[in-house]
């Protein structure tokens, strides 16, 4: 069976920054930032270990992350360049 993993991937400071006003925090999310990015380190150190996983920026506003997915799905699917 062909499986990828795609890992949308943040800074520790954005990802605790967009998580700020949300009224449903859980335990992790409200360890703060350095927290947040020791796990982004870990999966992206998981990532690099893995072929079948790739880590996607999104940094950026949705749109720009759906595209920046898109390009990197599409490396593995062809067809999935009509889709969006």
């Amino acid at each position: 069976m062909n499986r990828s993993v795609y890992i949308l991937d943040v800074s520790g400071e954005l990802a605790s920054k967009r998580i700020a006003g949300a009224a449903n925090r859980n335990r992790f999310e409200l360890r703060g930032p350095q927290y947040l990015e020791d796990v982004a380190c870990w999966y992206r150190h998981f990532a690099a270990q893995e072929d079948a996983t790739e880590v996607v920026d999104a940094s950026g506003d949705p749109a720009a992350t759906f595209e920046r997915l898109r390009d990197v799905v599409v490396t593995r699917w062809a067809d999935f360049r009509e889709i969006g």
